[in-house]
């Protein structure tokens, strides 16, 4: 609305004071909705593209374990598939946290804060379970297995915990070019860190680092933990803003 608009309004009009929503509407019978149920709806909400974009990753790292000459080489290129996933998967919740659905918020059983969380945990499930699905791919036994899951999951969670922060602070829409300059500029250093810096891989991803890899896959979770409560608390601030 203009600005001058907005000001002759508030200088000739007083708005009616704020109330709640009326009693009678708390006491309309509504259709019982389990959690469950709620998770699936949102669900099927989640644009095709993003169940595709998972399907075709799960395709490409079955085709590069079947072809990598070497288990590192396939662990590189796994770990920078990731972050394109996490890209994916943080554009989608922009995009439900941007479109402020104030009017069928307000209809709703879930408020849009509720519903905003339960699309990231649906959009976590499906990293975790592409993360899990690449482990078990490149084949090793319960020593490599855990050891990859950790390689594997910090560059991951350190491009979620970036692209959640950028879109927690900032709701334009071109904090979408940030989060994808971040995830795929993640992937890249991941890919062309062999290549140039042959020595420094073999350092990075060698025994003696591995609990600097542990504990960095710590820090990333807590951090997670600590984003994902920051990103609730601006959606809060977001319904705010609309009353």
């Amino acid at each position: 609305m203009n600005r001058k608009l907005r000001q002759a309004l508030n200088d000739y009009f007083t708005p009616p004071p704020l109330q709640s929503k009326p009693p009678a509407f708390h006491h309309t019978a509504r259709p019982g909705l389990s959690l469950w149920q709620a998770l699936l709806i949102q669900a099927a909400f989640i644009r095709f593209r993003v169940w595709l974009i998972f399907s075709s990753l799960l395709g490409f790292a079955l085709f590069v374990v079947c072809t990598a000459p070497l288990h590192t080489t396939a662990v590189s290129i796994l770990s920078a598939c990731l972050p394109i996933f996490a890209l994916c998967a943080i554009c989608e919740i922009h995009k439900s946290a941007s479109c402020r659905m104030d009017e069928m918020e307000l209809a709703c059983k879930y408020h849009l804060p509720h519903i905003t969380l339960m699309r990231l945990s649906i959009m976590g499930t499906a990293g975790f379970l592409l993360l899990l699905s690449f482990v078990l791919l490149i084949k090793a036994p319960v020593s490599g297995l855990i050891k990859n899951l950790v390689y594997l999951s910090v560059p991951y969670l350190l491009s979620v915990n970036l692209s959640l922060a950028v879109i927690t602070h900032h709701k334009q829409h071109e904090a979408v070019f940030l989060c994808a300059f971040i995830c795929l500029g993640t992937s890249g250093c991941i890919l062309l860190l062999p290549f140039f810096f042959q020595s420094l891989y073999a350092a990075v991803y060698s025994a003696p680092y591995f609990t600097a890899w542990a504990a960095f896959l710590l820090a990333l979770s807590l951090l997670l933990v600590a984003n994902i409560i920051q990103f609730k608390k601006s959606q809060e601030e977001i319904l705010c803003s609309f009353v």
